[in-house]
C-alpha cells in the first residue's frame, strides 16, 4: 500500500472511532444514570414492579388460553359428500303423504321428506 493511502486509511479509522465515542457517550450516560444508579432504589418498588410483572403475566397468559379457546371453537364441521342418513321412528308407517299423515310416525316421515 502507498504512504498516502495508509495515511488516509489512519485518518478515516480515526474520525469513525471519534464518532462512535461522541455516538456512545449519552448512551453509556443515560444507561449509568437512569438504569444502573436507580437500580439501588428498587427494594422500596418492589412490591409495585412485582405487582405490575404479575399483572402483565396474567394479562399473557390469559388471552393465549382464550386465543386457544376461541380458535377450537371457530372450527366448523360440514358434512363430508356420499354416505347415506338413517332414523329410526318407532311405529309403522303406513302413508308417506303428508295430508294422510295419522300417526307420529307417518308425520316423522312426511316432515323428513318434505321439509
Amino acid at each position: 500500500m502507498s504512504l498516502k493511502l495508509q495515511q488516509k486509511l489512519k485518518q478515516f479509522t480515526r474520525a469513525a472511532r471519534e464518532l462512535m465515542i461522541r455516538l456512545i457517550s449519552p448512551i453509556r450516560e443515560f444507561v449509568q444514570e437512569y438504569v444502573i444508579g436507580r437500580w439501588k432504589y428498587f427494594y422500596r418498588v418492589r412490591r409495585f414492579a412485582f405487582g405490575w410483572l404479575a399483572f402483565a403475566s396474567l394479562i399473557v397468559i390469559g388471552g393465549g388460553l382464550q386465543t386457544l379457546n376461541l380458535v377450537d371453537s371457530q372450527q366448523e364441521s360440514y358434512p363430508l359428500p356420499g354416505g347415506s342418513l338413517r332414523e329410526g321412528i318407532v311405529g309403522s308407517l303406513t302413508s308417506f303423504n303428508p295430508l294422510f299423515a295419522d300417526t307420529s310416525a307417518d308425520q316423522a316421515a312426511s316432515e323428513l321428506l318434505f321439509d
